[in-house]
Parts: structure tokens; C-alpha cells; sequence
């Protein structure tokens, strides 16, 4: 059966056998673009690739009418896997300036040190115009 018609024969009947049949066909292709996305992150990709199929079955009956189903899934991988690297991106980065929180036994002459390791981080999150006024700030401060 063709994708269109599966894709038909889900939002019209909600089949899940239907369903099922799209997902069999097509996984191996979203979750390999996805994998390539996270870089290798599987935990992250299967979430992509789920994100993807819940995308498939919300717009099933737009999409049985689409003219290449291939190149939108393809498309929305690389779109949900990049929107899930910067979320997981800006988790991090909130957990490793949670972690440099400031704890009773906090010594301020330590702060420099402790930020360090997220400083560069903190920089990539910024507008580009941002990032490099920043950086010509500091090249001046350190001649």
C-alpha cells in the first residue's frame, strides 16, 4: 500500500495497523537522520524519532496529500533534532552554572576558576555581534 494511502487509511479510521505499517517503513530512515543530528546521542535520537512520528500522526491527513513524504521527513528530523541538541544544550549549561552556585562554604577568590569550564559554553549562546564585542573586550583588557 502506498504512504498516502496509509497515511489516509490512519487519520480516517485511526488504523493502527496502518500506523504501524508508515512507522516500519520509514524508522530506519528518520532515526538514522537523527542519530546523525545528535551526534551519536542514542537516548536523544529516539526521542527525535518519536517527536517525528507524533508530528506523522497529528498532521496525517495534511501530509497523505504531500508530494514527497520522504523529504519532509527528512526535513523534520534535522529540524526537531537541532531544536532537541540546543534544548539539551541549554540544560546543561543550566545545570553547570547551578552546580557553581554559591555554597556556604563558597571562597569568591575561586570564582574565576569555577567558571572556567562553562565560560565558553556561555559565549557559543550568544548573538554572534554579542559573542565577538566580548571577545574584543577582553583581547584589549589581556594586552
Amino acid at each position: 500500500m502506498h504512504a498516502a494511502a496509509l497515511l489516509r487509511r490512519y487519520s480516517e479510521e485511526k488504523s493502527e495497523s496502518a500506523f504501524a505499517e508508515l512507522v516500519r517503513r520509514y524508522l530506519p530512515l528518520v532515526y538514522g537522520a537523527a542519530i546523525r543530528r545528535v551526534g551519536g546521542d542514542v537516548h536523544l535520537a529516539e526521542d527525535v524519532t518519536q517527536s517525528v512520528f507524533m508530528a506523522v500522526a497529528r498532521d496525517a491527513a495534511r501530509l497523505a496529500g504531500h508530494p514527497d513524504l520522504t523529504g519532509w521527513l527528512f526535513t523534520t528530523t534535522r529540524f526537531l533534532a537541532a531544536k532537541t541538541v540546543r534544548t539539551e544544550r541549554r540544560r546543561q549549561l543550566r545545570e553547570q552554572v547551578a552546580a557553581l552556585e554559591p555554597a556556604s562554604d563558597f571562597n569568591p577568590a575561586e570564582a574565576p576558576e569555577r567558571l572556567r569550564p562553562v565560560l565558553d559554553d556561555v559565549m557559543m549562546e550568544l548573538r554572534e555581534l554579542d559573542r565577538q564585542m566580548l571577545l574584543m573586550l577582553q583581547h584589549r583588557r589581556n594586552r
